[in-house]
């Protein structure tokens, strides 16, 4: 029988979906921990949440036919090495993108309406509707800069547009003109997006050149009183310049969904304009059967003899066959 090892946390809602889904004839095994790593040695398949797997990781596994991410990133897996091994690695692009997207419109709308503000106050019995409503503004009428166009992005270009924003993007890959017409998004180099947004909210996978790209230099291309949104990797952002920038009112707000740890040690405690969430953007309950449906029909596809390709698969420029 074939052996799938899944790693990380997982909920119980995820469990039964990852239950209702696995194919006959491969038994499906736990691990939460690095020191329980030993287990993948024999594992045909893996699906991957929170954890890594680095290159000492993958050139133990002695039988992997696919490495699947439970999600959309792929930053915690070496890709070369699984590449050398040819072994794919695959993502659920796209399932996840609706829940990342309303986080971050909840983000945009919060900071904008001072909202964590006001209902702290509410809590300790104060009322500070003067003074808040007074730096308090709309999204309709306002400047979306969206770094990274993919499924997430254009998810969150539409709620925006349909809020009366006006979605300014930057890609490595553009659109068609026409259809940035149709959809009444206009395109911008990084320095414009950076410059004009009122908002700028952060879509991009973690590479080499995108790792800090949020920093000094980034921040103080910003308009006054902009603000930053990541709902994606936390290394995007240089969280102490971010910090600065909003400690000073550079910038008058940022909503990030994920962090360095410890969190006791941020930055950001303490400040009263940004909103920290522990990286829970693609991590609600109603996606959890479709995410686990996609990782298991990647499962099947390979064992089947057949090839996953773009946007599932994430590292064919390594694989050797």
């Amino acid at each position: 029988m074939e052996k799938l090892v899944v790693i990380g946390p997982y909920t119980d809602s995820m469990k039964k979906a990852l239950a209702r889904h696995l194919p006959d004839g491969i038994q499906m095994e736990y691990i939460t921990s690095y020191e329980e790593y030993e287990k993948l040695s024999d594992a045909d398949y893996l699906i991957l949440r929170t954890l890594r797997l680095d290159q000492q990781h993958v050139e133990g596994l002695a039988k992997a036919r696919l490495i699947q991410r439970w999600g959309a990133g792929y930053d915690t897996v070496d890709l070369e090495a699984a590449g050398k091994k040819n072994i794919p690695v695959a993502v659920a692009a796209g399932v996840n993108a609706r829940s990342v997207a309303e986080l971050t419109l909840v983000f945009m709308l919060a900071l904008r309406r001072n909202l964590i503000p006001q209902a702290e106050a509410f809590r300790r019995g104060e009322n500070r509707r003067t003074e808040l409503a007074a730096s308090s503004r709309c999204i309709c009428g306002e400047t979306v800069g969206i770094l990274g166009m993919g499924s997430i992005g254009r998810l969150v270009a539409e709620l925006t547009k349909a809020l009366g924003a006006h979605v300014l993007y930057y890609d490595v890959i553009r659109m068609e003109e026409e259809k940035e017409k149709e959809l009444g998004y206009r395109y911008g180099s990084l320095d414009e997006v950076l410059s004009e947004a009122d908002i700028v909210t952060l879509h991009l996978p973690l590479l080499e050149s995108t790792k800090g790209l949020i920093g000094k230099e980034a921040l103080n291309r910003m308009k006054e009183g902009a603000v930053l949104i990541n709902a994606a990797r936390q290394e995007l952002v240089q969280e102490e310049e971010l910090a600065q920038a909003l400690k000073e009112g550079r910038l008058s707000g940022a909503g990030l969904d994920e962090i360095a740890e410890p969190f006791a040690q941020s930055p950001f405690v303490g400040l009263d304009n940004v909103i920290c969430t522990p990286h829970i953007g693609g991590s609600t309950v109603d996606i959890d059967d479709a995410m686990a449906q996609v990782c298991m029909e990647h499962i099947e596809t390979i064992r089947a003899g057949k090839k996953l390709a773009s946007p599932s698969l994430v590292n064919g420029s390594y694989l050797t066959l």
